[in-house]
């Protein structure tokens, strides 16, 4: 409507121009030369008024556009109103476009401010840095978790704090990292990558996690009390009623000293009683020395070894067993020469503990098979898994498998797993399990 109106304008201004100059023309031919030089006149301010009158205009939206270019939305449009209702219509179009983006500004700055509180004030400390190193975002609980100054460049944190430093730039996305500050600070550090106008920046979270730890720690001296204290127990029962029975029996046979030699089946009962009594001694000798095994993993010897040749080296520890149980082995490695930076010793023996349940629990089908294979996992992780094909693991045993002795083989101590986890731990990756009936297989993730 308004640039209607301006059309409308412009035609009757040109229209007037237009006859101004036939009359000046008519005037001269007359020789009407005075009327005709006060016609030119005339003339000259009407192009002077058309030129104002679309200048104006181009002054104006050049003037609006300025301001949405630059963010300046205090510009005034109303100082020509005067100039007829086009302008005025038009002034207040501009206005209400202007107050419109100022309107959307307040709006983003409140959130901006309401977003960056909530940063500065959340428990988990928060770094943001582009790929030069410059950090774009510093939170006040990260200075104080990490004990440093507000800092604008990565590499000033290496003079502040080496640890944290080493910690942050090794970080690789998706992974988390474990670091002490002091007595009471067990940081949890995580690391992501956003890309964002053609920039990839990393985002670092840390968070002191000492509480949960402490938790988890009574948690597990409580699970590790009930596990000592039912295994002593069902030892330590039978002895002492066995020790009572024998004291009973030599009150007896200390009575009636005199009646003659100890009977046979006297001498039996006492044999038998010192028999159990050793045979429960033995076996809580084998409990204590069991965990004992377990509380002691030597420290890693890291080197960078060859999976395919790993898998050999367990096929042909095992080639007798499984050649005795008829069970086919599959090995898969791809690609054919990945390595892994790991201690060979350690999960070799992870993979050895793993492949005997595996071949425990094939050996209960016919057809078994075990499939060994490595691979990276979305393209970045390697990953090993163990599979059979054995009935699985009931639900009752999954989530209780990793506890230390916990077990549901006969005979079996129950520290392989928790041991096989505690060593994945130790190379910063994990052990986990999958199973349904016909299928189960274990997960190392490094």
């Amino acid at each position: 409507m308004i640039f209607k109106q301006f059309r409308v304008n412009i035609a009757i201004k040109v229209v007037l121009l237009g006859i101004s100059v036939v009359l000046c023309a008519l005037l001269f031919y007359y020789a009407k030369y005075v009327s005709a030089t006060l016609m030119a006149v005339i003339i000259g301010f009407e192009v002077y008024g058309i030129y104002y009158f679309v200048e104006t205009t181009n002054r104006k939206l050049e003037t609006f556009l300025g301001s949405i270019k630059y963010a300046d939305f205090t510009a005034n449009f109303e100082a020509d109103n005067h100039l007829g209702k086009t302008f005025k219509n038009l002034n207040q179009s501009l206005k209400n476009v202007l107050d419109a983006f100022r309107k959307t500004r307040k709006e983003n700055e409140e959130n901006l401010q309401y977003l960056d509180t909530l940063v500065q004030n959340v428990s988990v400390g928060i770094i943001s840095y582009n790929q030069e190193g410059e950090i774009e975002l510093l939170n006040t609980q990260v200075c104080r978790l990490l004990e440093i100054p507000k800092i604008k460049f990565l590499k000033e944190l290496e003079s502040e704090n080496p640890e944290a430093h080493k910690a942050i730039t090794e970080l690789r996305p998706g992974e988390n990292y474990l670091l002490r500050q002091g007595e009471d600070k067990h940081l949890a550090i995580k690391a992501t990558e956003m890309k964002l106008r053609n920039k990839v920046y990393r985002l670092v979270s840390v968070q002191n996690i000492q509480s949960e730890l402490q938790q988890k720690e009574l948690e597990a001296w409580q699970n590790l009390t009930r596990v000592l204290r039912h295994e002593i127990m069902n030892s330590i029962t039978p002895i002492s009623s066995l020790v009572s029975t024998l004291n009973d029996i030599f009150e007896e046979e200390i009575k009636r000293k005199n009646s003659g030699p100890i009977s046979d089946e006297v001498v039996s009962d006492i044999t038998e009683a010192l028999q159990t009594i050793d045979r429960r001694s033995v076996a809580l000798k084998s409990f204590v020395e069991g965990y004992r095994n377990f509380t002691r993993i030597p420290k890693l010897a890291v080197e960078t070894i060859s999976v395919f040749e790993l898998f050999s080296s367990i096929q042909k520890l095992l080639q007798t067993e499984l050649k005795k149980k008829s069970i086919l082995l599959e090995i898969e490695v791809l690609p054919k020469d990945l390595k892994l930076k790991i201690d060979p010793n350690l999960i070799e023996m992870v993979l050895i503990n793993l492949m005997k349940n595996a071949l425990e629990a094939a050996k209960k089908k016919e057809g078994s098979r075990i499939k060994l294979r490595a691979f990276f996992e979305t393209g970045r992780y390697p990953v090993i898994e163990v599979e059979d094909n054995g009935p699985g693991i009931i639900p009752e045993a999954r989530e209780q498998i990793f506890i230390p002795f916990y077990t549901t083989k006969p005979g079996g101590s129950g520290i392989g797993l928790s041991l096989s986890r505690q060593i994945m731990h130790l190379h910063h990756g994990n052990l986990s399990l999958d199973t349904k009936p016909g299928k189960t297989v274990f997960k190392l993730k490094f």
